[in-house]
């Protein structure tokens, strides 16, 4: 798997035994890591891309100016919960404060190899798992993950070449794929037919108006005649489900 990993902490030998560590997990089950290495939270935000963050970003706590749970917090503002965050730190009385920002594991220094055999294993089969992340390849064979949550909707950009627009709250991915396929793949999250062309998420609906879709970050979807009973009934069901749910204790 490709996975783009952040190491962020001002002390340079333990980047470099992080790396080390890293690496040779992924040489040794012929996995493909790209690892850059920050020495501050403020290299690391200016380093951060919005569009294709980083996977996973190894956070050290206790670092010169800001720390690295108020950095953690700035990275969610950037990437909701795109990026995997994983805490290390000499200090474990941070643990439960990093809690708010949804880290995925802390790693008490110094951190052996069996720590990072442990937590990259679970981190690699849990990023693997068809129901927590979907794999798209686009035209120039780089690999997005993306959570089924942050899929606003699929279309058919050109059926004929089996070309595909993947539409996030926040970004366009165009890759190669069937909608058929899709359909199948997400059979088990609260996607729908909105037409012949366009798969769309339901938790993402705002409301439906007529024949037309609008989506919580603004965008608009047409819906067919053909398929707007279902869809609407589909939908509606699924705001029962998300208002029980909030209502129980």
């Amino acid at each position: 798997m490709n996975l783009n990993i952040a190491l962020c902490d001002d002390n340079e030998k333990d980047r470099a035994g992080l790396r080390r560590l890293i690496t040779t997990y992924a040489f040794g089950r012929n996995q493909d890591f790209h690892i850059e290495e920050f020495r501050s939270g403020r290299d690391l935000l200016a380093g951060f891309r919005r569009e294709h963050p980083f996977h996973v970003v190894f956070l050290d706590i206790e670092m010169p100016g800001e720390d690295g749970i108020s950095i953690a917090d700035r990275i969610r503002q950037l990437s909701g919960r795109k990026s995997i965050l994983v805490f290390v730190s000499n200090y474990p009385e941070y643990m439960q404060e990093s809690f708010r920002v949804h880290p995925y594991h802390f790693l008490a220094k110094p951190v052996k190899s069996e720590d990072i055999d442990t937590l990259m294993s679970d981190l690699l089969s849990d990023l693997t798992d068809s129901r927590s992340l979907l794999t798209v390849i686009d035209g120039y064979d780089r690999e997005y993950m993306i959570r089924p949550d942050d899929l606003c909707f699929i279309e058919t950009a050109d059926a004929k070449n089996k070309e595909l627009y993947f539409h996030l709250s926040d970004q366009v991915i165009s890759a190669k794929g069937t909608l058929t396929d899709w359909r199948d793949k997400l059979k088990d999250h609260a996607f729908h037919a909105a037409s012949r062309t366009v798969l769309v998420n339901l938790a993402h609906i705002r409301y439906i108006n007529d024949l037309t879709i609008v989506l919580d970050n603004g965008q608009a979807v047409a819906v067919s005649r053909r398929n707007r009973k279902e869809l609407l009934g589909q939908y509606l069901n699924q705001v029962v489900t998300l208002q029980r749910r909030h209502l129980l204790p």
